[in-house]
């Protein structure tokens, strides 16, 4: 874990990470839509996002940090946190594009050459958990585990 705090937790995505720097941020109780979040929730989401934001942008020297929520797949409130990293083209769909290519290539050819290791997910996390805990101090979050 990331980041958490009353109502939200933030982590990487789960292994093999295809995307260095893709963090998932998902709300604590079920919930499946956007218009049925409390108003606290609605705030937190708020301030979690920018500061994963700023963390990973920081981090990576990222042009461009993509926030977005789908709900089709998994029906629970989540939103995906993409870095534009440097020299990907603009745009969200080159992104979302580059994202299910290496998906496909790592799972049905065995192309692993932009899975990023356990260790460099980890060292990345720690950097970002600290950054976060640093930016949102004063909103009572807590540091993930």
């Amino acid at each position: 874990m990331i980041f958490q705090d009353d109502h939200w937790h933030v982590d990487s995505v789960l292994a093999p990470v295809h995307w260095r720097g893709f963090l998932i941020a998902k709300l604590k109780r079920h919930c499946e839509h956007l218009a049925d979040l409390t108003e606290n929730e609605a705030t937190s989401i708020g301030h979690v996002l920018c500061a994963a934001c700023a963390a990973v942008a920081d981090e990576l020297s990222c042009p461009r940090v993509y926030v977005c929520s789908f709900g089709d797949g998994v029906k629970h409130v989540h939103f995906w946190i993409l870095p534009r990293h440097q020299g990907t083209w603009p745009g969200r769909r080159w992104v979302m594009a580059c994202l299910t290519a290496r998906k496909f290539l790592a799972q049905f050819l065995g192309v692993r050459h932009w899975q990023c290791a356990d260790n460099d997910v980890e060292a990345l996390a720690d950097r970002l958990r600290k950054r976060m805990r640093r930016s949102l101090t004063g909103n009572k979050a807590t540091e993930g585990s």
